[in-house]
């Protein structure tokens, strides 16, 4: 290694252990980039949800290839908030991961996925992933 190189992986001569990489916290940046991309597949799903209702003819009950993909990317950005708590937690013993900015990540994804829902909640709520009750249509004015 050229002396101006710098190291991959910098360590504390007296301990032995990892300081940082690269000189920043790259398991941090990958966090971040994660949340980015779970916020835009929120946006994105509630947008084609949004769009695929609104070009049905029969709006809620219709669907189709755009309203599939939303749905799919939307509860997916939203089944990933317990990741990002298991993330947030195995942050806290790593030293070369600063839980705050997890942490604030983490957030930011909550506050993002209420906004999307503030957006997009009516489109959304027609298609939720799993029904509750069964939806019987008997068709004799019950």
């Amino acid at each position: 290694m050229d002396k101006w190189e710098t190291p991959l992986v910098v360590k504390d001569d007296k301990t032995g252990r990892v300081i940082s990489v690269d000189g920043v916290f790259r398991a941090n940046k990958l966090h971040k980039r994660l949340c980015l991309v779970l916020i835009v597949m929120a946006f994105v799903g509630g947008g084609l949800v949004e769009i695929g209702d609104t070009s049905a003819l029969d709006g809620c009950d219709e669907g189709g290839a755009l309203v599939s993909i939303g749905v799919f990317l939307f509860w997916t950005s939203v089944l990933a908030v317990p990741v990002n708590g298991l993330i947030l937690l195995a942050s806290i013993p790593v030293k070369t991961m600063s839980t705050g900015e997890v942490y604030l990540q983490a957030i930011f994804h909550i506050i993002m996925l209420v906004v999307v829902v503030a957006i997009f909640g009516e489109a959304i709520n027609c298609h939720f992933p799993f029904t509750v009750a069964p939806n019987y249509n008997i068709g004799s004015g019950f």
